[in-house]
């Protein structure tokens, strides 16, 4: 919906930035990156490389469900960064965090209990803005995640929707 609704049509190309896919095995082979012995931690990276998002158009009755654009930049976002974390790291959602814990879900191995290997997850959703606006959003949740105290890692995901891009980091 936020794509169709950004002017865009399928195969939309998603541009990716982020310690996510510089650190993934995949990312790693695909864009042919050398790897690191530690990534140092830094909220921006360049850009690592691009993705086509293969969506169906939104039918009249997507549309309508999805008409309050607050609520459809929400739910895209989500559905992106839940499918990078799926395809990067092979953490898939397993909970939605309880208010007020400072982060939106839980990502875990799908292969493992409940918990186990778990990850916070803190995502933000942009109809429309440029790279300012995307790293005011991702210093914004960063704070959020490390203004709650705790030993369970974390991942920022930032989807921008209207130039499309998604920037993913750990914390």
């Amino acid at each position: 919906m936020c794509f169709f609704e950004c002017g865009h049509s399928p195969p939309t190309a998603l541009l990716l930035s982020g310690d996510v896919f510089l650190e993934s095995k995949r990312a790693l082979q695909k864009w042919r990156i050398p790897p690191r012995q530690q990534l140092p931690f830094q909220m921006f990276l360049p850009l690592v490389g691009a993705s086509d998002v293969v969506w169906p158009p939104p039918t009249a009755q997507v549309r309508n469900t999805f008409a309050d654009l607050v609520f459809a930049v929400e739910r895209g976002a989500t559905a992106v960064a839940a499918n990078i974390a799926e395809v990067e790291l092979g953490l898939v959602v397993v909970a939605r965090a309880r208010r007020p814990s400072g982060f939106d879900y839980w990502l875990g191995d799908s292969r493992s209990r409940l918990f186990q290997n778990a990850m916070r997850l803190e995502v933000s959703g942009i109809l429309r803005g440029g790279h300012g606006e995307i790293e005011r959003r991702v210093n914004k949740k960063v704070h959020r995640l490390l203004g709650y105290s705790s030993e369970v890692a974390g991942l920022v995901g930032v989807v921008e929707f209207g130039q499309p891009q998604v920037h993913m980091i750990r914390i």
